[in-house]
């Protein structure tokens, strides 16, 4: 028996050797995970959400929440466009409302950061001023609202004209594009300047006296609409304008010269074709000429040489004649 135990007794501390290593390297490895991640297979957490609001909060202590229009807040007749409302908190409720209507009401349950209201096939009645507000499920009361967000949905006014105008003392690239608004009404009316390619309004001025004035951004195609402030928010048709990507010699761009556009190009194209069925013309008419040349030439000999053998004829017989008289004598 005790042979038996002085055989088992260096397995016996190989095994506790072995046993406390795995134990160490457990310890390690479990202290290493919160700051290190496997290379393979790593899981990214995703973005966290809104906290929850504090309990027994007010409609005065809660945060307001933000509107915005996307892809734009001007919009043509039977477009679409989708109004997002953005709370600083989750699970909470939103509703959309708009200004001077208070039978407009959407409400949505929101779990994430923003709430979407989309709003399809607009015509010029859906036009406003748009607000939103959230409430929490510990109060029954609304937040503050957000900052009006203005819908405007073309094509109830007569379109302005788009004109660029430059001082003469400066670049061209500082000038201005007037934007000319033919609506003799009283009340408040804004103008949008809108670029092509970009959906949102570069920017919006108040019409005073008839015009709006934006600084000129570049080259492209720009278009202006100007609308009522309020209700009941008409607005107008695109007044279109191209700035054409040219420079002069300052390095500004040049205004726009008058005329440009399709019936320009279909002018020089036709005046092209003129020119080359005139020179293709030219170029025929002098081949025929050289041809013809050398065919009088040929037809001045050949009547040079009968002639010339008529002529032959004409003194031999007579010599024929006189030897044959002489002869008979």
């Amino acid at each position: 028996m005790g042979s038996w135990l002085r055989q088992k007794q260096p397995m016996t501390r190989e095994a506790l050797c072995l046993l406390c290593l795995g134990l160490c390297l457990g310890y390690e490895e479990e202290t290493r995970r919160p700051s290190e991640s496997p290379p393979s297979g790593r899981r990214v957490s995703p973005a966290p959400l809104p906290p929850a609001p504090p309990p027994g909060s007010s409609p005065e202590t809660l945060p307001k929440p933000s509107l915005s229009a996307w892809p734009s807040w001007v919009v043509e007749p039977g477009g679409n466009v989708t109004l997002r409302c953005r709370v600083p908190f989750q699970n909470v409720s939103v509703m959309l409302g708009r200004l001077g209507d208070p039978r407009y009401r959407q409400e949505r349950r929101l779990a994430g950061a923003a709430a979407e209201f989309p709003l399809g096939g607009l015509e010029p009645q859906d036009a406003g001023s748009y607000s939103c507000a959230y409430r929490t499920s510990a109060s029954r009361e609304w937040s503050a609202h957000s900052e009006y967000v203005q819908l405007v949905v073309t094509g109830s006014l007569p379109a302005p004209s788009l004109s660029v105008s430059a001082d003469p003392r400066t670049p061209a690239a500082s000038g201005t594009l007037q934007c000319l608004v033919p609506y003799n009404g009283t009340e408040c009316v804004a103008a949008a300047l809108l670029r092509t390619g970009v959906p949102e309004p570069l920017r919006a001025e108040r019409v005073q006296k008839q015009r709006a004035a934006f600084v000129l951004p570049g080259p492209g195609e720009f278009s202006c609409v100007y609308y009522q402030c309020h209700a009941p928010h008409l607005g107008s048709f695109l007044g279109s304008l191209a700035i054409p990507a040219t420079e002069d010699h300052g390095g500004g761009l040049e205004a726009p010269r008058a005329g440009t556009g399709p019936s320009v190009i279909f002018i020089t194209a036709f005046s092209c074709l003129c020119i080359l069925f005139l020179f293709l013309a030219v170029c025929l008419i002098y081949r025929r000429t050289q041809r013809g040349s050398p065919r009088e030439d040929s037809s001045r000999r050949t009547s040079g040489s009968s002639f010339s053998k008529q002529e032959d004829s004409d003194f031999s017989e007579p010599e024929r004649k006189s030897t044959s008289q002489h002869g008979w004598e």
